[in-house]
């Protein structure tokens, strides 16, 4: 899990081992970051394969002599003769000559596992084969704990010989990115019930990108079954703690709990008048306590300290009662104050301590620094702490709003539309009725962000119940917002009537947002002209944000219009100002965008170069990874690309865009992820999908793929509930891609029909010459497939719509050569292998890309060369 990029590099390194170019890795990484699962994976990429492979593990205790490398040796089939030699230099060298005689007669990979641990007869050993290793047909992985390094000076000394050689590589397991973490979660769920998303955000936080840290959550999480058992730690993380602090005496014991008390991280002159001992005193525990590996010595002036990891911490404080805790915390906010501290700590002991009105001044303005800091978790965490010491029901609502607000640029949609809802019943208590309007439009927002589109409707339908027919302002914000809803499900004539209600709000970008969203769902691109020119110009009294928002939202319109060339225009001319203001959400939606349209022009390379920028955006909002996820799935679909689906499109990506009411969101995924379950072979996974897609989508604006998808995979009943879009598709016609669509699905239907043929190539023709005017040639190769002329569809860039990118490096090398020209005989002799060998290679470039000749392989690689 997050690991692709160094497992290929182990791959790499192996198979360039195999070719005599022998290479030794240093895998290395905290404990339970995830060392021996890849290198489990990597041994199933040998598995059955010609090398020999061997692991061996060290232990903490009772290593024989080069007993590692021994158990290595033999399970990799090659017994090591260990006959005493005269000195320690020979019986190194003797060790080293038995396994380069083993390289010479097969092709060999040897692991050595928790080497922190190795003997130093087995770790000398390792210096002297590295030595020669260069040319050797051996591949040597040696993993170890990077935290306990320091503390095994044998193994510093030899990593720092190893790693002046130039065949050596690192390869260093950092904490995995919370995207991932939330990833490995859900797959380790499986088929269990689901956890509440806060259970799963509080793993992520405190697991801190440690796989195993997150899996021992995971596993307490779901072991708890009372509603209220708090924060407890998982048994197999909390002995472990405990074994390491049973050496401890009892002054040693209780410095080491005021510590947990203060902090991760903690000064000594603190912690002494904590604990009301001599500074002396406190540092002699605090050595001890560092020897033990239970905290570290920060290098900084003056000096400080932390625990190893916020775990360690944790299992201590939770030893303690709360009789205990609650005074240590007051007296060290008391402490803190007098000192100038920040409201960070100032707020986080007040709240632990239950101290309301230093809770509640300290924390509101950790959450407002925070904010200022575009730090969002950290400022909800604040505002919600200092809930505790709220004493009206406006101090709730204010601090409520302000937690949502955060939230929701964190990019979580469900959490911040609760919250919204929780403020503004604070502000119903409170009679503040403006207030009440504007956080039920924003929990709305929201809520459609997160796809659930009739909470969305039918909390605001309850708002505009409760307010009277004068309150003329709240009420036109309601039905503006409520008609958006009603636009993500394409019912244009209930949302016209909302918008007209709306008039109140006339001159806010919101009201030329909607009349830019109602035209667009109406396929009217004159309209779409004239309501985003007059969204722009609203939005320029907003700021730059809005502008910018306001253009994505036309390049966005222009992509679900097929206007394609002047919307990839309007995108990558955006992304620079979106990086550079650091708008996350919009910078990954404009990449997916992009991407979508780089893939309709068959441009695979800069399609794929789009996803990548959007994958590297660190934590986007909801909205921007189910975009990627589409754009991943039809790319990767495409170019056959299975490592780019599953990073692009994580299972929970996937899903929240199938809950999606919205017609755009479900109607860009359900399609290319339906083709890729079927290219997979999950064909009743694929129909089910689609079945459910058609079912739910109100129109066809942002739904051809799904559409086209339905009527060529989809079931009896998935067909003939799609067919009805025909006539919502001939409505948009105007637009060249509603009509290709429309073309498109009555060649799939005719071509079913037994005497049909006919008006199928005629169908097929009608959508390849729209296609063809819309530069999409993946689609019109598709469609001329569908009529029959198989060789044009490779030609203009077919079914093969993925290319030379099937294609292995070295047949991708084999088909440039012979787009020179260059016969059979003179490519075997240019590349060194027999020609027999060139002719299975060509012969597997036909099979790959559907081509019957050099002639057709020589148009289709001059086709993609720039």
């Amino acid at each position: 899990m997050g690991r692709v990029g160094e497992l290929y590099e182990l791959i790499e390194r192996r198979l360039e081992a195999a070719r005599g170019r022998g290479a030794c890795v240093l895998l290395s990484g905290d404990a339970g970051m995830g060392k021996s699962r890849l290198i489990s994976a990597f041994r199933e990429t040998v598995r059955g394969g010609r090398a020999s492979v061997g692991i061996g593990v060290a232990r903490e205790f009772g290593n024989a002599p080069y007993g590692p490398l021994r158990e290595a040796l033999a399970a990799a089939n090659c017994a090591l003769d260990l006959s005493r030699e005269a000195s320690r230099e020979e019986q190194l060298a003797a060790v080293a000559a038995g396994v380069e005689s083993a390289c010479r007669r097969r092709h060999r990979v040897l692991i050595l596992e928790d080497a922190q641990w190795a003997d130093e007869g087995t770790l000398r050993a390792l210096l002297q084969i590295a030595s020669a290793i260069g040319s050797l047909r051996l591949l040597l992985i040696v993993t170890f704990r990077a935290d306990d390094l320091p503390h095994r000076n044998a193994l510093a000394t030899l990593l720092s010989r190893l790693y002046r050689a130039p065949e050596t590589h690192r390869i260093a397991l950092g904490p995995l990115p919370d995207r991932d973490v939330r990833r490995l979660v859900r797959l380790a769920l499986g088929d269990r019930a689901r956890l509440p998303a806060g259970a799963v955000a509080e793993i992520v936080e405190r697991c801190e990108g440690n796989p195993f840290f997150a899996q021992e959550l995971l596993k307490s999480a779901l072991e708890r079954r009372e509603p209220h058992a708090g924060r407890s730690l998982p048994l197999t993380i909390r002995a472990a703690v405990t074994e390491r602090c049973a050496a401890l005496d009892e002054g040693e014991r209780e410095i080491l709990h005021r510590a947990a008390v203060l902090g991760r991280r903690f000064d000594a002159a603190l912690l002494a008048a904590i604990c009301a001992r001599p500074k002396p005193v406190v540092l002699r525990a605090l050595r001890r306590l560092r020897d033990l590996q239970i905290v570290d010595e920060i290098s900084e002036t003056p000096a400080r300290y932390a625990f190893c990891h916020e775990l360690t911490r944790e299992a201590i404080y939770d030893t303690m009662l709360l009789d205990e805790v609650r005074p240590l915390h007051r007296r060290i906010s008391q402490v803190l104050e007098k000192t100038g501290a920040g409201a960070f700590d100032l707020g986080y002991h007040a709240w632990a301590a239950n101290d309301g009105p230093r809770a509640l001044r300290h924390n509101e303005q950790a959450g407002d620094e925070a904010m200022n800091l575009h730090a969002y978790a950290d400022a909800r965490r604040g505002y919600e702490r200092a809930l505790c010491g709220a004493q009206s029901a406006a101090e709730r609502g204010r601090l409520l709003g302000k937690a949502a607000d955060a939230a929701a640029r964190d990019g979580k949609a469900d959490v911040a539309a609760s919250l919204y809802e929780r403020a503004a019943g604070a502000f119903e208590e409170a009679g503040d009725e403006t207030r009440v309007a504007d956080l039920y439009v924003a929990m709305s927002s929201q809520a459609r962000v997160a796809g659930d589109t009739i909470a969305s409707r039918t909390a605001l339908r309850r708002a505009l119940a409760r307010f009277p027919e004068k309150l003329i302002a709240p009420r036109a914000k309601l039905s503006l917002a409520l008609a958006f809803t009603y636009l993500d499900r394409c019912e244009n004539r209930a949302a016209a009537e909302l918008i007209e209600q709306s008039g109140a709000a006339e001159t806010s970008a919101s009201y030329a947002s909607a009349l830019n969203y109602a035209a667009a769902v109406r396929g009217d691109l004159v309209a779409v002209r004239e309501a985003a020119a007059l969204y722009l110009a609203r939005c320029n009294v907003e700021g730059v944000a809005a502008v910018l928002q306001a253009r994505f939202n036309f390049g966005f319109t222009l992509c679900a219009l097929g206007v394609d060339g002047e919307a990839l225009d309007v995108l990558e001319d955006l992304l620079p100002q979106l990086a550079e203001r650091r708008l996350r959400s919009l910078e990954v939606l404009t990449c997916a965008n992009a991407a979508l349209l780089h893939a309709r022009g068959a441009r695979w390379d800069l399609a794929r170069a789009a996803i990548e920028r959007g994958l590297a955006v660190p934590e986007p909002a909801t909205t921007g990874p189910m975009a990627l996820a589409a754009a991943g799935l039809t790319v990767g679909v495409a170019l056959a690309d299975e490592d780019l689906v599953l990073r692009s499109a994580p299972p929970e990506a996937v899903e929240m865009a199938l809950r999606s009411r919205i017609n755009s969101t479900l109607g860009r995924i359900a399609g290319p992820y339906a083709r890729w379950r079927y290219a997979r072979g999950d064909h009743d996974g694929a129909a089910a999908v689609l079945r459910t897609a058609v079912e739910t989508l109100g129109g066809a604006f942002g739904a051809t793929e799904t559409l086209i998808a339905a009527v060529e995979l989809g079931d009896e009943a998935t067909r003939r509930n799609a067919l009805p879009f025909l006539s919502k598709l001939d409505a948009m016609a105007q637009q060249a891609l509603y009509a290709a669509t429309a073309a498109d699905m009555r060649a799939f239907e005719a071509r079913r029909g037994g005497d049909a043929q006919a008006a199928a190539a005629s169908h097929a023709a009608a959508a390849a010459a729209l296609y063809r005017g819309l530069g999409w040639p993946a689609h019109e190769a598709r469609v001329r497939e569908l009529a029959g002329d198989a060789a044009s569809a490779a030609l203009v860039g077919g079914p093969l719509s993925a290319s030379t990118s099937r294609l292995s490096a070295r047949e991708r090398e084999v088909a440039a050569l012979v787009a020179q020209g260059i016969p059979n005989k003179r490519l075997a002799e240019r590349l060194a292998v027999s020609q027999r060998t060139v002719e299975k290679h060509i012969t597997s470039i036909f099979a790959k890309l559907g081509l019957r000749n050099r002639t057709e392989l020589t148009l289709l690689m001059m086709r993609r060369s720039p």
